[in-house]
């Protein structure tokens, strides 16, 4: 389903939320795992990497993901509203 503004919404049999949401989220759970295995290889020595970092890196993912979640309830929130109001 496409919006006016050109959003692409997914959701089947089930709320519809903007892609864009859904995908920042799912980048943020991918970009967390990766930051916390180079902390692992950094901090036991089997990698190069600075460990400092990693755990930066592990810590922006974090909030990236954090910030996809409350979009996505927003979202929720809204549908529900508007729901209510039509109903």
């Amino acid at each position: 389903m496409t919006m006016r503004d050109g959003l692409t919404l997914v959701g089947q049999d089930g709320p519809m939320y903007p892609i864009s949401a859904i995908t920042g989220v799912s980048q943020a759970a991918v970009r967390f795992e990766r930051a916390s295995q180079r902390l692992m290889e950094s901090v036991s020595g089997l990698s190069g990497d600075d460990p400092a970092q990693a755990a930066v890196d592990q810590i922006q993912a974090k909030a990236q993901f954090t910030a996809g979640v409350r979009t996505l309830r927003v979202a929720d929130e809204m549908t529900a509203t508007l729901l209510d109001i039509i109903a």
